[in-house]
């Protein structure tokens, strides 16, 4: 069944032109082109005009459409590019997507910073659970506790970064978990950590 867009309307699903199979957009990285030199660029919002080719955002695909010549197909041309270069500038865009969403969710008050106000969440009574928990790769402290808690009320949790990289997308000197209590943001925050993580599993 077509994914369901604004107003009601039936998505059409697409397919990757790395690996061929089908599936929803919200599955799929959207490719758009230039003219002058044809040049592709990740169009995460798919706000870019022009016409567009869709690939799963990890590097298995990505170097089909590249070396398949999955993106030459689609535009009816010969495009110039290299996955590793496409690669790059996609999780260029995940990270600024995926601190974006830190930021503002931050601020608006559904996200809790530190393995403190991490495990109060837990914790505490009559108090919202966390919808997702992030850690730094190099976090390291209360790390298995939460991690205990985490998987005893059965919330995900994911490594993204350091504790500099956390820090700076927070602006904090280092930042070792960060906890999502809204879960739409929290799906965000983890499909963008996800792509990023595939995206770069080869370089």
């Amino acid at each position: 069944m077509g994914e369901s867009g604004r107003h009601g309307v039936k998505r059409q699903p697409r397919t990757c032109v790395g690996c061929r199979e089908t599936d929803q957009r919200s599955a799929l990285l959207r490719f758009a082109i230039g003219d002058e030199p044809p040049t592709l660029a990740p169009d995460l919002r798919g706000r870019l005009g022009g016409r567009g080719a869709s690939v799963h955002p990890r590097w298995a695909c990505l170097e089909a459409a590249v070396r398949g010549g999955g993106f030459d197909r689609a535009f009816r041309r010969r495009i110039d590019v290299t996955t590793d270069g496409l690669a790059r500038v996609a999780v260029g865009q995940f990270e600024r997507r995926l601190s974006g969403l830190l930021v503002s969710s931050l601020r608006a008050g559904r996200a809790l910073v530190g393995a403190d106000a991490a495990r109060g969440a837990f914790t505490g009574r009559n108090v919202r659970r966390p919808k997702l928990l992030i850690f730094a790769s190099d976090a390291a402290g209360r790390r298995e506790e939460l991690a205990a808690l985490s998987e005893r009320d059965s919330v995900p949790s994911i490594t993204y970064g350091t504790k500099s990289t956390l820090g700076r997308a927070l602006g904090r000197n280092e930042v070792a978990v960060v906890a999502i209590m809204d879960e739409q943001i929290a799906r965000e925050v983890a499909h963008a950590a996800r792509c990023v993580a595939e995206l770069s599993e080869e370089r």
